[in-house]
């Protein structure tokens, strides 16, 4: 009978050991999970701190209007036409200060030469 005793507690502690194991195995697998939900929690802080970052740049009906804009403005032009069209539009910019500028030097040179030929009538 003793003997009985002395395999039946071997058994339950084989028992418990294996219990423990199967323990300590699902724990780790807790652990990971934590780890990951951590993970997953700290991601959707920084994608919280980034959202309220570009909100305050620009607010969310600004850019709701701004989409919309985009789109209309997408079915009259295309962006390359709208780069091409700006590009044409600086150079035309330039050309109109370069043509003043060539006005006035040639207004000032006629007004030079009107003065000098009614006061010194040089021409």
């Amino acid at each position: 009978m003793a003997e009985v005793n002395w395999e039946l507690i071997v058994h339950r502690l084989d028992t418990i050991v294996k219990s423990q194991d199967d323990f300590k195995t699902k724990l780790n697998e807790i652990d990971e999970k934590v780890t990951k939900i951590e993970t997953i929690k700290h991601t959707v802080d920084g994608l919280k701190k980034w959202k309220d970052s570009i909100d305050g740049v620009l607010p969310v009906s600004d850019m709701k209007t701004l989409t919309e804009w985009k789109g209309k403005i997408d079915d009259v032009v295309s962006p390359t036409q709208l780069k091409e069209h700006i590009n044409e539009i600086g150079y035309l910019k330039t050309f109109k200060t370069k043509a003043t500028m060539i006005w006035i030097v040639i207004q000032a040179a006629v007004f030079i030469i009107y003065f000098l030929d009614k006061a010194f009538g040089i021409f």
